[in-house]
């Protein structure tokens, strides 16, 4: 199958950032999630293996992207005939990139138990590996209606949100959905629509089938990863983008912050309720601090909605609220930068049967002991600690900016 694209939102978005930001165009077709798409859609509708090559990109100085879906085997044979026929260059057909999806790599890890025996250097000896010490929880900061000093904190920190309201108010009432052409832009930029429940509850079955039956926990564990670091690469760009669309660029860390909530609302990520009298923003508090609930998230409702429509849906163990963490933590890493040093995670989530979504930001080495104190503090089982699948995978994670601010530039 051969057709074309006139307009293609990752082709526009290429072009327009092309255009802005002076830079040479790119030599391969980029129109990588459209190729997927529509290779999954015609492998599922079809039930066969296909795979989908873009051949010609806008992007890149085509007249159209054009696309070519067939078997893998035969995809090769397709796009020489295609060459041929409509006599591309060979500047043009060496452009082509043929994807090689790879999905399961050569990992096969098995559980280790908790007391372990290993061998030593000395073949004749064993050492012993101890368990990992229990986490010890960590207080979480309080209110006290009696301090006068926190009481302004808080209003000023409502004041800064309401000004962040209003400026992406501004920015996304510039929204036009024009389907006769296939288009959705805010404030004239390429938008697309995505399912909630095919970037959750949908994703875990599609990644793990394609998994051996005895390695479904590695499928769980790789689109986890998958939907976290896609997560953290989108808070990252939309933080330059909507910083620098609403002219808070130079503002404090603070006032970018606090834009994100009606961000995330007219973005369609659930509605952000943060916590202002236990917040620690300021620049004289070495321990940051922010609580906040996501109502109504789009990936718990998928869940939920999953479990209300099939009775035999499983109820997940863990939260899972996974793409929404990724991109707090990397909208925050831009925010704050490397010397902050935060994290966020989720410690309760409807999805998983709790009353709300609730996530906690704070200093990457404390995190891990603050959500063992919410825990503590809601009268839940510390076991569920070693659940938080994402927190395992921040743990692994390298600084995520190499963006170094000095500690007196963000705060009030």
């Amino acid at each position: 199958m051969c057709f074309d694209r006139v307009y293609s939102f990752e082709s526009t978005a290429w072009k327009k950032h092309a255009t802005d930001d002076k830079k040479t165009k790119p030599k391969n077709g980029i129109c990588i999630m459209s190729c997927g798409y529509t290779a999954g859609w015609c492998s599922a509708a079809l039930e066969t293996s296909l795979i989908t090559v873009e051949v010609l990109c806008k992007a890149k100085g085509d007249a159209t992207c054009t696309f070519i879906t067939a078997p893998p085997e035969s995809i090769n044979s397709h796009i020489d005939k295609y060459c041929s026929e409509h006599k591309l260059s060979k500047s043009q057909k060496k452009s082509v990139t043929i994807p090689e999806v790879d999905l399961l790599g050569k990992k096969n890890k098995k559980k280790k138990s908790p007391l372990q025996l290993k061998k030593s250097k000395d073949k004749n000896k064993l050492k012993v590996i101890t368990p990992t010490e229990p986490i010890v929880p960590a207080k979480l900061p309080s209110y006290d209606p009696k301090d006068e000093k926190a009481a302004v904190l808080i209003d000023r920190m409502k004041r800064i949100e309401i000004k962040g309201t209003r400026l992406a108010f501004a920015l996304f009432n510039q929204r036009i959905c024009d389907t006769t052409r296939g288009t959705v832009e805010i404030n004239k930029e390429p938008y697309v629509f995505l399912r909630a429940k095919a970037m959750s509850v949908e994703f875990f079955p599609l990644i793990q089938s394609l998994y051996p039956a005895d390695e479904k926990e590695a499928g769980f564990e790789f689109a986890t990863k998958f939907l976290l670091d896609f997560g953290i690469s989108l808070g990252k760009a939309d933080f330059k983008h909507y910083t620098n669309k609403m002219k808070l660029s130079g503002s404090s860390p603070v006032a970018q912050l606090f834009a994100l909530p009606r961000i995330l609302a007219e973005l369609g990520w659930g509605q952000m309720d943060v916590d202002f009298k236990t917040a620690r923003l300021t620049q004289t508090e070495k321990k940051v601090f922010l609580r906040y609930k996501m109502r109504r998230s789009a990936e718990a409702m998928a869940w939920n909605e999953e479990r209300n429509t099939n009775k035999q849906a499983i109820k997940p163990k863990s939260p899972v609220c996974i793409m929404h963490t990724g991109y707090m933590n990397g909208f925050v890493a831009e925010c704050f930068g490397d010397k902050a040093d935060l994290a966020v995670a989720e410690v309760c989530c409807e999805g998983q049967g709790d009353h709300a979504c609730e996530f906690l930001l704070a200093p990457r080495q404390r995190i891990e002991r603050l959500a063992a104190g919410y825990l503590k503090e809601k009268g839940l089982p510390l076991e569920r600690i070693g659940k938080l699948e994402v927190l395992k995978v921040l743990d692994k994670r390298s600084k995520m900016s190499k963006k170094a601010i000095k500690a007196d530039n963000w705060g009030f």
